[in-house]
C-alpha cells in the first residue's frame, strides 16, 4: 500500500494505521516498517475493549488467532480495542480503506466498527471468510447481515472485479471456502468494476 501511494504520487496522503497482538509478528511488522508513515499498534481488534487470549500455533504464524483453533500449542493474554474507539481516542475521523484478515475474528472487527460503519465513515472494508469462522461461531450471513444493515453492498474479490449479490446473502454462499469480500459505501460500489454471479446473470 505504501509503495502504490508512492509511485502514484499519493504517499503525503496515507496514513496507515496497523495492529498486531502477537509479540514476534509486531516486532517483524515494525522491522519492516521501519521509518515509514505509519502507526503501530501491539492490540488486537476486536467488538470490544479489553483482553483476550490470542491462541498460538508459532510466533508470527499467520493462522495465530482469538479463536481456539487446531495446531496451537500456546495461548496468551492480548489486549483488544475497538475500531471505533481507537478512531475517537486518534481522532480518525474516517478510513477510505479496512483490511481485516484475523483468522475467523472478521466479524467481530467489523461489529467493533459499528459506528464507523452506520456512518458510512468507513468506505471499503475488505474481509477473509474461510474456514476458520467455524470455530468462531460465525456465519458469512451474520456479515451480510450487520453490513447490509448499515447500508453496505457485499461482494467477493475476483481477479477481474467483485462479484456483487444484488439479492444479498444466499446459501450457495455459505461454503467456508476461501475468499475475500468487501463491503462498499453506495458511492463507491458504483466505481468498481464487477463481475456477474452465475446465479443472477448480472453483477
Amino acid at each position: 500500500m505504501l509503495t502504490a501511494a508512492s509511485g502514484g504520487g499519493r504517499a503525503a496522503d496515507l496514513r496507515l494505521h496497523a495492529f498486531e497482538p502477537e509479540v514476534s509478528a509486531y516486532a517483524r511488522l515494525v522491522g519492516a516498517l521501519d521509518g515509514a508513515p505509519a502507526m503501530l499498534s501491539p492490540v488486537a481488534l476486536s467488538d470490544r475493549d479489553g483482553t483476550s487470549v490470542l491462541h498460538v500455533v508459532a510466533p508470527a504464524a499467520g493462522t495465530n488467532s482469538l479463536h481456539p483453533a487446531p495446531g496451537a500449542t500456546a495461548a496468551e493474554s492480548v489486549p483488544t480495542v475497538t475500531l471505533d474507539s481507537y478512531a475517537a481516542r486518534c481522532g480518525v475521523p474516517c478510513f477510505a480503506l479496512v483490511k481485516i484478515d484475523t483468522e475467523g475474528h472478521d466479524l467481530a472487527v467489523l461489529r467493533g466498527a459499528g459506528s464507523l460503519l452506520a456512518g458510512h465513515r468507513i468506505a471499503v472494508a475488505q474481509f477473509e471468510y474461510n474456514h476458520r469462522w467455524v470455530f468462531a461461531r460465525a456465519f458469512l450471513r451474520d456479515a451480510f447481515d450487520f453490513l447490509a444493515g448499515h447500508g453496505y453492498q457485499i461482494g467477493k474479490l475476483t481477479p477481474k472485479g467483485v462479484e456483487f449479490y444484488p439479492g444479498g446473502w444466499d446459501a450457495e454462499l455459505e461454503t467456508f471456502v476461501e475468499g475475500n469480500y468487501v463491503a462498499c459505501a453506495p458511492a463507491i460500489a458504483d466505481r468498481l468494476p464487477t463481475v456477474p454471479w452465475w446465479k443472477t446473470g448480472h453483477g
